[in-house]
């Protein structure tokens, strides 16, 4: 169960909101979900509003609104159905929605099918969900302790999206995970050559970014 949570908060916590915001106090949420909200009752675009509701029925999630993050992943998921890059993204928001109800085989299915209707669309944005989907692959067969599973969805996945996606962040969240998987294999010589790589990336993502905001 603590093994569960644990996982639990660090696929929260690298969560993708793909908004170019990096999420760091309650405070911080909060002015945020204004924004994106005020973004989403702005726009006149179905597939904005689309990709929008998805977003922050994720954002909502870390301020424990469950409320709206609820009613979010309805609309987003509903309006997604018209187009198929998001109807295939929608798959990463729905697993999303399950993490703390703790059904993993539920969970796997969304991911995969997911990467699956995503494999048709060769763009950053497809690649950067890919690159999300294949890291909460990876720790929820960390989970089940399959450390060979996760470090194959790490390695030969998650990270090949996150390079084609071009985002830093993501790259250093997947260097993290292979590093810790290096640390429980008790193979800790290789575990501090793969952290020097998110932490680089880290110091590249910061240097873009004022207060939490891309600049």
């Amino acid at each position: 169960m603590i093994k569960f949570a644990i996982a639990v908060f660090i696929l929260l916590s690298s969560v993708y909101t793909g908004t170019g915001q990096l999420l760091y106090s309650l405070d911080d949420d909060t002015a945020h979900i204004a924004k994106v909200e005020n973004i989403l009752h702005k726009t006149i675009s179905d597939s904005v509003k689309a990709y929008t509701s998805l977003k922050l029925s994720i954002i909502c999630k870390l301020i424990n609104d469950t409320v709206k993050s609820k009613s979010y992943l309805k609309q987003g998921i509903e309006l997604s159905e018209k187009y198929p890059f998001l109807k295939a993204a929608s798959y990463f928001y729905k697993a999303h929605a399950l993490y703390e109800k703790r059904n993993i085989p539920a969970i796997e299915h969304h991911l995969m099918k997911g990467d699956s209707l995503l494999a048709s669309f060769m763009h950053t944005e497809a690649f950067k969900l890919r690159g999300y989907i294949w890291h909460a692959f990876g720790i929820f067969q960390q989970i089940k302790g399959n450390e060979k599973a996760a470090m194959d969805a790490f390695i030969n996945k998650a990270l090949v999206y996150a390079k084609r996606s071009g985002d830093p962040f993501l790259q250093g969240n997947i260097n993290k995970a292979i590093a810790i998987v290096f640390m429980n294999a008790d193979q800790r010589p290789k575990a501090p050559d793969t952290c020097e790589q998110p932490l680089s990336i880290w110091k590249v993502q910061a240097a873009t970014t004022l207060h939490g905001w891309k600049t």
